[in-house]
C-alpha cells in the first residue's frame, strides 16, 4: 500500500526540519575543514567523486566539477601540493596520467560522514527513550525500501 501524497508531503517537511537542525550543525564543521584545508566546494566535490569512483582522469574530474581541463589540472596541482590526491600513471594507458586520494585523503570524506552523524547523535540525546526505539523501527522498515546508497570506492575508509 503506497501512502497518499499529503501524508508523504507531510513527512518530507516534518524530515527536512530535522535534518535542517543537524545540518545547522554540520554545515559549520564542514567549513571549518574546508577554511583548515585552505578547500574550495569544487576541491570538496572532487575528492568526493574520487572517493566514490576511484581513480580518475583529469577530463573526467574536470566533467565531475563542471571546471574546464585547465581549472581542473590547476585544482588538482594543488590538492597534490596539500596531500590530498596523487598522480600515477594509467597502466592501460600510459600518456594518461589517473588521479587518486592519499591516505589523507581518503580519511576526509569519513570524517565528514562523521560530523552528520555526530550532529544527529546530539539532537536526539535527549529524547526519551521509547521514543527513540519507534524512531528506529520506523527507520528499520523504511530503509530497505529506499535505493542502494553507491558503496564507495575506497572501502574501509
Amino acid at each position: 500500500m503506497r501512502a497518499d501524497q499529503k501524508r508523504v508531503a507531510a513527512a518530507a517537511e516534518a524530515l527536512e526540519i530535522l535534518h535542517g537542525h543537524a545540518m545547522a550543525q554540520v554545515f559549520p564543521r564542514i567549513a571549518g575543514e574546508m577554511h583548515m584545508r585552505d578547500m574550495s566546494f569544487s576541491q570538496l566535490i572532487a575528492i568526493m567523486h574520487i572517493f566514490m569512483n576511484g581513480p580518475q582522469t583529469i577530463s573526467e574530474i574536470a566533467r565531475s566539477v563542471d571546471l574546464t581541463h585547465n581549472a581542473a589540472s590547476r585544482m588538482v596541482d594543488r590538492l597534490v601540493g596539500a596531500g590530498l590526491l596523487s598522480r600515477k600513471e594509467d597502466p592501460q594507458d600510459r600518456r594518461q596520467k589517473k588521479v587518486e586520494l592519499t591516505d589523507r585523503g581518503r580519511a576526509f570524506p569519513p570524517a565528514l560522514r562523521q560530523n552528520t552523524i555526530d550532529a544527529y547523535r546530539q539532537l536526539l540525546a535527549q529524547t526519551d527513550p521509547a521514543l527513540i526505539d519507534r524512531l528506529q523501527s520506523v527507520i528499520d522498515d523504511i530503509t530497505p525500501k529506499l535505493p542502494p546508497i553507491p558503496e564507495p570506492f575506497y572501502h574501509g575508509s
